[in-house]
């Protein structure tokens, strides 16, 4: 049953989240919420695309983005893992510092990606608003609010990570991020 499996994978979500364990809990927290507004769009196009041929593509989209989310959900995790790594270096062993550095690139460079990710799927949502049937607005707007939180996450985990970088090397990292505000702004 449906419900059946939305209950356990909240629960093991919720389970993960909220244990003792170490998790990159922002930053997948960014993706499952991305993810499930991708999803619910995704839903919502296809049940109403009998009244608007025009979901067709933007469903097929949506699609593709919430595909990318998947590895996106695994690079997001390894970069937390390699950061864990590097900071659990000797002190004493050489390598330490670059490992730190590099790890911090890929924690930065991962919840950008995903905050790109979740920008395209804003931009299709929006397109959807005034297509979907209007019994499945409500459901398209919380669509978007989901991938707009992630989103916002998704930056403030990037942001936060660049500030162990150089500047020039946290600038060039969160560039996308910059980019992407600007169009939004036009």
């Amino acid at each position: 049953m449906a419900s059946d499996n939305l209950e356990h994978a909240l629960n093991t979500l919720i389970g993960s989240l909220g244990g003792t364990e170490p998790v990159p809990a922002g930053g997948a927290a960014a993706v499952v919420a991305i993810a499930m507004g991708v999803a619910l769009g995704v839903n919502m196009c296809h049940l109403s695309r009998a009244a608007a041929p025009s979901l067709i593509e933007r469903q097929r989209r949506l699609a593709g983005v919430l595909e990318r989310m998947r590895p996106e959900f695994a690079a997001d995790g390894a970069a937390f893992t390699e950061l864990l790594t590097a900071f659990r270096m000797p002190r004493e062993d050489g390598a330490r510092a670059q490992s730190i550095e590099l790890a911090w690139r890929g924690a930065t460079a991962a919840p950008v990606a995903v905050a790109t990710a979740a920008r395209e799927a804003e931009l299709l949502l929006e397109g959807c608003i005034d297509q979907v049937k209007a019994s499945m607005r409500a459901d398209i707007e919380a669509a978007l609010e989901l991938v707009r939180a992630g989103r916002r996450i998704a930056e403030n985990n990037a942001r936060e990570n660049a500030q162990n970088l150089e500047s020039r090397i946290a600038r060039e990292l969160l560039a996308p991020l910059d980019g992407g505000r600007r169009a939004a702004s036009d």
